[in-house]
C-alpha cells in the first residue's frame, strides 16, 4: 500500500518536472526567435563575434547594421560590378540590405527555412527576394500567376542561387532596377533627379518590400518599409566603403531627415 502510494507520489512529480522542463525549454526557445537574426553571418567568410562588433560600433557603424556593413565590405567589387551593369547606385543597393536585416529577427529566419522546405514561395537571401520575383526578373515568368506551375528545376535553382553572396547582390540590384525603370515609375529619369527627392527613395524602398504597383508616380505612396529604406539611406554613409562609387551626398542625407521628420 505505502510503496504503491510512494510511486504515485514519484511519478506524479517526475511528470511534473518533466512538464516544467519542457514548458521552460520551450519558453527559451520562443525568447531566442526574437532575438536579432544573424542570417548575413552565413555569407560572411569571417565570422562577426561581440568583440568585433564592438569594434565595428566604435568605429561609427551603426549597431543595427554591423552584419551588413562586413558583407558590404567583404563584397564591395561585386556590388560596384552589379551597380555598373545594372546602373543601380551602390548606395541603393546597400541601404536595400541594410533595410531587410537591421530589425529582422531569428524567428523570421526559421519561417523562411520551414517555408523553403514546405515549397512555398517565400522570400530568400539577404535580400529577402521572393522565388517568383526572381524567376520573373530572369524571364522564366511573364507573369507571377504562372509561378505555380514553373519546373521544380527551376526553382531549386532559383533558391540555392538567391542564397549565396553574388547572388543576394544580384537579385537586389535586379530588383531595384526593375522597380525604378517602370513607364510609371523613373524611366530615363537622371539618377540624381532620383536622389534629390526623398519621396521617390521612399517610393522604390516602399515597392522594393511590398511589391510594384500600377498607380501613377504622383500617386505613389511611402509605407512603413519605405521610411525604413530612407532612414538607412540617412544614417549610413556609404561612401566610407565605396569611396567615389557613392553618389549619395551629405546633401541628400539632410534632405531625407528633413523630409522623415516632417512626415
Amino acid at each position: 500500500m505505502n510503496d504503491s502510494s510512494g510511486k504515485r507520489k514519484f511519478l506524479h512529480n517526475a511528470a511534473n518536472g518533466i512538464c516544467i522542463a519542457g514548458i521552460a525549454a520551450a519558453g527559451i526557445f520562443g525568447i531566442a526567435q526574437f532575438n536579432d537574426s544573424t542570417q548575413l553571418n552565413r555569407y560572411i567568410s569571417k565570422k562577426v563575434d561581440d568583440i568585433g562588433m564592438s569594434r565595428m560600433v566604435d568605429d561609427g557603424v551603426p549597431y543595427r547594421n554591423v552584419l551588413a556593413y562586413k558583407f558590404l565590405e567583404e563584397n564591395k567589387q561585386r556590388i560596384i560590378d552589379y551597380s555598373k551593369k545594372f546602373n543601380v547606385p551602390v548606395d541603393l543597393i546597400a541601404a536595400t540590405l541594410c533595410s531587410e536585416n537591421a530589425e529582422r529577427k531569428k524567428y523570421q529566419d526559421l519561417a523562411d527555412v520551414v517555408g523553403k522546405f514546405l515549397g512555398m514561395n517565400v522570400s530568400l537571401g539577404g535580400g529577402q527576394v521572393r522565388i517568383s520575383t526572381a524567376a520573373y526578373l530572369d524571364g522564366f515568368i511573364k507573369d507571377m500567376s504562372e509561378y505555380r506551375e514553373l519546373d521544380s528545376k527551376i526553382k531549386k535553382d532559383l533558391m540555392d542561387k538567391l542564397e549565396t553572396s553574388e547572388g543576394t547582390i544580384e537579385y537586389i540590384a535586379k530588383n531595384l532596377a526593375y522597380l525604378m525603370n517602370r513607364a510609371n515609375r523613373f524611366k530615363g529619369w537622371n539618377i540624381d533627379d532620383i536622389l534629390s527627392d526623398p519621396r521617390y527613395l521612399g517610393i522604390i524602398g516602399t515597392e522594393y518590400t511590398k511589391g510594384p504597383t500600377n498607380t501613377e508616380l504622383a500617386d505613389a505612396g511611402v509605407s512603413a518599409e519605405g521610411f525604413g529604406y530612407l532612414y538607412e539611406l540617412e544614417i549610413n554613409d556609404f561612401s566610407r566603403i565605396f569611396g567615389t562609387e557613392s553618389v549619395l551626398t551629405a546633401s541628400n542625407r539632410e534632405s531625407i531627415e528633413s523630409y522623415i521628420r516632417k512626415n
